[in-house]
């Protein structure tokens, strides 16, 4: 024990020694220096963490747009596809009813196979 030490309170820090009026200000100057460093690490997380979500919500809003421009080109060619099926449909109606009109009139039948040639 350090001669003008007195009781526990004498030794406060981990070398054994006794803590002076100069030792406490070290400490206090150190744990003020520690906290201002965890304050500007604080706000570093909380900015990077701000760009980080930001850059999810642009990752979303991709996605977002992505899936619609997908659900856009799916439904374009399902509609494509009802017309082209609508369209065979009435071509297919209107062949049979031209075989039709040249059964009926046979004289339509020798008036078209002379417009072709």
């Amino acid at each position: 024990m350090h001669p003008t030490a007195s009781g526990k309170e004498a030794f406060e820090n981990e070398n054994d020694r006794p803590v002076t009026h100069r030792t406490k200000r070290k400490i206090i100057r150190k744990v003020r220096a520690r906290e201002r460093e965890n304050t500007v690490l604080h706000r570093e997380v909380a900015t990077r963490g701000n760009h980080r979500s930001s850059a999810n919500r642009d990752t979303d809003l991709r996605a977002d747009h992505s899936r619609q421009v997908l659900e856009m080109q799916q439904r374009h060619m399902t509609e494509i596809q009802t017309k082209e099926a609508e369209h065979k449909k009435e071509v297919s109606r209107l062949i049979r009813l031209v075989e039709k009109l040249c059964a009926w009139f046979p004289l339509v039948n020798d008036s078209r196979s002379s417009s072709r040639g």
